[in-house]
């Protein structure tokens, strides 16, 4: 998530305050955030501090707290389920992302053109932590494998159930990585 939060970062406008799901949801795990938010919270801005732009948090009246990006998240479990329930359905994912014609396709959100560079494939009428959410109050003791830097379910007929979930209670679509992560989830 921290990738995506650099490549925010450099996309977002700057002085403006932001109210953006995948942002606070990132800076919440930071191990400092009862501290950054002792003032209140009423957004995150990208604002310039006496040598280059910084996140902060925005307080009551407008007192600014800068937060890094740059913080060791501890993982859990159901963090691990995610990231491998994620990997089950990634040849899905990649499915409709090869039918993209780049340069050419637009964003059904923004009307943007799309570019290698630019697209995601969102998740939509269903958002991709609610299927998970929503799997995992059934399924509450997934065995995964971590094999190099990803993670795999472990059951076959668990991963069977879990692609046919998916695909029964979501439709993908391809979008600009800023307008997908801007975009209010379900």
């Amino acid at each position: 998530m921290k990738n995506e939060i650099k490549k925010l970062f450099k996309e977002l406008p700057k002085d403006t305050l932001l109210h953006i799901d995948i942002l606070y949801n990132y800076f919440k795990q930071h191990p400092k955030w009862d501290q950054k938010i002792s003032k209140g919270f009423n957004g995150i801005i990208i604002k310039k501090n006496e040598w280059n732009y910084s996140f902060h948090v925005v307080g009551d009246r407008n007192v600014f707290t800068p937060i890094s990006i740059n913080f060791n998240v501890k993982e859990t479990h159901l963090d691990q389920v995610k990231k491998a329930l994620r990997t089950a359905v990634q040849p899905i994912v990649d499915k409709v992302r090869s039918k993209v014609i780049y340069g050419k396709t637009k964003c059904e959100l923004t009307g943007e053109v799309l570019t290698k560079e630019n697209t995601h494939i969102d998740h939509y009428d269903l958002d991709f932590r609610f299927l998970v959410e929503q799997f995992t109050k059934k399924h509450k003791d997934i065995k995964i494998v971590k094999k190099g830097v990803k993670f795999y379910l472990v059951d076959e007929n668990i991963k069977k159930e879990w692609i046919d979930f998916h695909n029964n209670n979501t439709k993908l679509r391809p979008v600009t990585a800023t307008s997908n992560l801007k975009r209010s989830k379900k």
